[in-house]
């Protein structure tokens, strides 16, 4: 292949490559403000809640707040990557 078809090839790669890591972000944005939103109303609940109830509130809270840090840093890496391909 000469050189042109080449870059051409890889230009259309990385741009496949932008939009489905756009995508992605998109996607685990809405969620982690889905998770956020329910982060809220547990606490919320959990000012009214008796002891039986307050126990499984904070154990759910724990899940949901490790769950999205762990979307977080996921999140992080996917605009490192997305300013990397855009700059390079």
């Amino acid at each position: 292949m000469k050189l042109k078809a080449l870059l051409s090839t890889l230009s259309e790669l990385l741009d496949a490559d932008l939009r489905q890591q756009s995508q992605e972000y998109d996607e685990l944005k809405k969620v982690l403000k889905k998770m956020k939103k329910k982060r809220n109303h547990l606490l919320d609940e959990l000012e009214s809640a008796k002891k039986d109830e307050r126990e499984r509130i904070e154990q759910q809270l724990k899940i949901l707040e490790a769950q999205r840090k762990k979307g977080i840093g996921v999140l992080k890496e996917l605009k490192a990557n997305r300013s990397k391909i855009k700059s390079g």
